[in-house]
């Protein structure tokens, strides 16, 4: 964390992890849920993806398991599934615009295990290198979830 952020981006990661996996002991809530993915996509904004020694913050031990993890999001967000994303936004001459097929359960099962990864890394290795984790994590992975996902349940929550 930057002396300038009012935000410590590894504890968002904890909360939302929290919020998506049941472990803050309350019901899954997609208001809340919202409100923990904007913290992200702002509290990533204090983060480098290398730590002073150049590493990018790796861990070496065994990932969550997809399939339980997908389950288990599933059942705590029964109303979520699938929902329309642009690929390539940017518009461009020459240049057709193309639509996808994405899949919230699997975006919010995608964002729990990259964030579980960070955890595992700040337990074992120090904050310097969880904060680098997380931050090459999104640059390489999380950002294409956490955005596209963010406006399909602003939707979601929009027609309950």
């Amino acid at each position: 964390m930057t002396s300038s952020s009012l935000i410590d981006p590894l504890e968002v990661a904890d909360l939302l992890a929290g919020e998506i996996s049941g472990s803050n002991d309350l019901p899954g809530d997609i208001s809340r849920l919202i409100r923990a993915l904007d913290t992200l996509a702002y509290a990533i904004h204090f983060t480098s993806p290398e730590t002073p020694d150049g590493k990018t913050g790796e861990s070496d031990s065994p990932r969550l398991d997809y399939r339980q993890v997908y389950d288990a999001v599933k059942e705590r967000y029964p109303p979520l599934g699938c929902y329309w994303v642009a690929l390539h936004p940017v518009m461009q001459d020459g240049v057709e615009g193309e639509v996808a097929v994405a899949d919230a359960i699997d975006d919010l099962a995608d964002i729990l295990i990259e964030l579980s990864d960070v955890r595992r890394i700040r337990d074992g290795g120090g904050r310097k290198d969880a904060l680098a984790a997380l931050r090459a994590r999104y640059d390489m992975h999380l950002w294409m979830h956490v955005h596209s996902l963010r406006q399909y349940l602003e939707e979601v929550n929009r027609d309950d």
